[in-house]
């Protein structure tokens, strides 16, 4: 079993692609399972599967027009699992433009490594996170992977640049398999606390993440949208880590 914190289908006129090998000795059924947490999907959930993908081969499921069983304006995570016992997998996830949505600017893609089950834990870090800092922006996608509703997933900001300042959210909430997100903390400060605002933009801070489930996250940095400022877009996945009693 893997996780995706961020699938899309049109969001933003972007999608996702998601290749999943089969890694094992013998053939297996693939389940992708999405839980939409932004956009026309919010709330939702939905699935898509695969069988009998051979040893080696690999299974794609593209979020593209009559390929996905996701809406258009969709924002997601995913849980990629094998339904045959013993059964092993690896996956990538890519995002890009839609092939006939590429800006005039050129296309911008990224990819990253679906996160195994079995490196998540309850806290994690993300070492580098922008708000509007050297004209780029960074989403952060936390996604609870646990068995039971999160009700505690609190995000640390150590931020500077315009501001020295440390944020800290209020307690966000994820259904089992679902994600929530920061993105331009600066304009949502409801989501931290009074004691503990978001104080301004042009910063770039570090985060620490911790949470009532176990989690996993992806940091997704791109260019201001609109700005002048043209660039690759980059991903990274959070770093899972090992509590400790002090934590």
């Amino acid at each position: 079993k893997a996780f995706a914190p961020l699938v899309k289908f049109d969001r933003f006129s972007r999608s996702t692609g998601i290749q999943v090998q089969n890694v094992g000795s013998g053939p297996i059924d693939i389940l992708v399972t999405f839980y939409g947490f932004a956009g026309a999907c919010a709330g939702q959930t939905y699935s898509q599967s695969q069988d009998d993908v051979q040893p080696g081969a690999s299974a794609i499921f593209n979020q593209m027009p009559g390929q996905t069983p996701l809406p258009a304006d969709c924002s997601a995570s995913a849980e990629i699992k094998t339904t045959t016992a013993g059964g092993l997998i690896a996956a990538l996830v890519s995002e890009s433009y839609q092939f006939d949505k590429v800006p005039a600017t050129g296309q911008r893609s990224v990819t990253s490594y679906a996160i195994p089950a079995d490196s998540a834990t309850t806290l994690l870090s993300v070492p580098i996170f922008k708000d509007d800092r050297y004209d780029k922006r960074t989403g952060l996608q936390i996604q609870n992977v646990g068995t039971a509703t999160a009700t505690d997933i609190v995000a640390t900001f150590n931020c500077k640049g315009a501001s020295t300042f440390t944020a800290i959210s209020t307690p966000q909430t994820a259904a089992a398999g679902a994600a929530v997100q920061f993105y331009t903390p600066s304009d949502d400060t409801a989501k931290f606390e009074a004691t503990a605002p978001f104080v301004s933009n042009d910063v770039v801070c570090g985060v620490s993440v911790t949470a009532d489930q176990p989690i996993v996250a992806i940091a997704n940095e791109s260019p201001i949208p609109g700005g002048t400022f043209e660039q690759d877009n980059n991903n990274y996945e959070g770093f899972n880590l090992v509590p400790t009693p002090q934590d």
